[in-house]
Formats: C-alpha cells, sequence, structure tokens
C-alpha cells in the first residue's frame, strides 16, 4: 500500500514538473508578450478551416505544445495565452518558435500577393529583445518569398465559396482546384466553356456552332433549341429574348476575354460572382421545355 502511495506522489510529481513555471509573467512581459502576439497575428492567421493549412494552432499541434493552446473567446487572446504559455513553461521554445513562426507567415503572405515590410520584422524583433531573447540577426537573415501573382483565396472565402448552391458542373473538382489555388481567370474560362460544350451537346445540330453564335441560335425566342419559355405572348417572348442576349454576352465579354494569357487576373469576389452568373445559366439550362411535338 505504501509503495503504492507512494508511485502516485512520485507521479503526481513529474506531472508537476513538466508544467513548472519557468519564466514568471510580470505585468511588463505580460504586456510585452501581448504586443508580440498582436504582430505575429498581421502575418499568420491563428486557427483555420481546411486540415494542412498553416496556421500557429497546427505549428502547436507540429511542435508539440497544443496542450497550451487553449481557445478564448476571439483568435487575438488564443495567440496571446497560447504564446503566454509557452514563455511560462518552455524556456527554450519561443525564441524557434516566433522565428518558425515569421519564416513561413513570410510564405503566406507571399502565397497571398503580400509582403512583410521590415517595421513589422522591427517589432517583433523589439518585443522579444524585451522579453531577453535576441532574434534581430535570426529575422533580418530570413529569405523573403517573393509575392505571388495569384492571390490564393482566404479560408473563410473558400468554405463560404464550398458552401454555396452552385450548379454542380461548375463546382467538379478541376474548376475546385483553379479556384483554391487563386487561378480564378482560368476557373471562370473553364466554367462557360463547360455552358458552351452543354449547349452544344442538346442542340445537335449546333455543332459546328461556337461562342456567340451558338447561344443567339440555341436561346433564339422565333426558333430556340432550348426553350426557357414557350414564347406565347410577348412576355414570354422577352423572357426568352433576356436570356438569350445574357448567353450572347457571357461568351462575348467573360469566356473569350478570359482564354487570352494576357489578361489581368481577376480578383476572388470577381470570380465568385462570374462562376455564380455561370451556375445561373447552367439551372436556366435545366429548366428548359423539352418539345415533345414529334
Amino acid at each position: 500500500m505504501k509503495s503504492h502511495k507512494s508511485a502516485q506522489s512520485q507521479k503526481g510529481k513529474s506531472r508537476k514538473t513538466s508544467d513548472t513555471v519557468i519564466f514568471r509573467l510580470t505585468r511588463q512581459r505580460q504586456e510585452h508578450i501581448n504586443t508580440l502576439a498582436d504582430s505575429l497575428a498581421k502575418i499568420a492567421p491563428t486557427t483555420v478551416y481546411w486540415e494542412g493549412s498553416f496556421s500557429i494552432e497546427t505549428l502547436a499541434r507540429d511542435w508539440g505544445l497544443y496542450k497550451y493552446f487553449k481557445k478564448q473567446r476571439n483568435k487575438k487572446n488564443d495567440l496571446r495565452l497560447f504564446l503566454s504559455n509557452v514563455f511560462r513553461y518552455r524556456v527554450r521554445t519561443p525564441k524557434q518558435l516566433v522565428i518558425e513562426i515569421v519564416k513561413r507567415g513570410m510564405q503566406w503572405k507571399a502565397n497571398h500577393g503580400e509582403t512583410v515590410g521590415d517595421e513589422l520584422l522591427g517589432d517583433i524583433a523589439k518585443e522579444m529583445a524585451a522579453l531577453g531573447f535576441d532574434i534581430e540577426k535570426e529575422l533580418t537573415a530570413l529569405e523573403r518569398p517573393a509575392p505571388s501573382k495569384l492571390c490564393l483565396p482566404g479560408a473563410v472565402i473558400l468554405r463560404a465559396f464550398k458552401a454555396l448552391p452552385f450548379h454542380q458542373k461548375v463546382m467538379q473538382e478541376d474548376i475546385n482546384n483553379l479556384f483554391t489555388s487563386g487561378q480564378y481567370n482560368e476557373a471562370v474560362r473553364k466554367c462557360f466553356e463547360r455552358l458552351e460544350a452543354t449547349v452544344q451537346g442538346i442542340c445537335t445540330d449546333l455543332k459546328s456552332e461556337y461562342g456567340k453564335d451558338l447561344m443567339s441560335k440555341a436561346f433564339s425566342e422565333t426558333n430556340p433549341r432550348i426553350k426557357i419559355t414557350l414564347c406565347r405572348n410577348q412576355e414570354e417572348i422577352n423572357t426568352q429574348q433576356g436570356i438569350r442576349f445574357m448567353a450572347m454576352g457571357a461568351m462575348m465579354s467573360i469566356r473569350n476575354p478570359t482564354s487570352h494569357g494576357d489578361k489581368g487576373q481577376m480578383n476572388v469576389g470577381e470570380a465568385i460572382e462570374l462562376i455564380g452568373f455561370a451556375s445561373y445559366l447552367f439551372k436556366l439550362v435545366d429548366k428548359r421545355i423539352e418539345d415533345n411535338s414529334g
């Protein structure tokens, strides 16, 4: 019985030792950690929604520090508390951890078309120096990746995009991959190219037609191959004609320009709007009135 108690006591001792406070956080030190956390938050996301993406949370997991990462009411406080815990219990870790956050954060910013300036790096080095860690030389020596011409969508935008009720033909894997990698022009081009191929497949007598001319004949209000209305009165004729104009315009002002490699990369918001427009046209095609006269 005595040996059992002794073992329990020893176990309790070792557990306590693993989380022994090594770095006492005075009020002044806490202020420096908070300022450091706020600076790091400018170059590194605290959490992400997609597995494998860079964030402070995934870094905490990779470095075996996840027990110090405790969710608070907001991401700012998540990071402040995490750093406070690391400084408090892991005296050799803060320097290398902050350098790694900056290194990976610079790459993350570059992937989003941005750079990390000297002023921000100076702020980080200054707060670390105030906490007793000199990292100025290490930060200066870090390679600064060139900002990508492709601006990757953020995690929140990506999650919202994938949740939108778009037509299945604009949410297929190839378009999804293009959008996720920031190739917005190509993702949009694929949508309208697929729309064109779908219309050609329905209108078997128009297989040699392309673009504007294909859409003009397919959605014609006088001899429609794809009937959205029965064109029995002026209102129905106007509706059919309006859809014809939209489809023609999509080929002229969206599909054709995005096929040119010299066109500047559109932003993520414009890409979502145009993919949504393609989805709308696909849904109209799905609702077409089949001709059963034959």
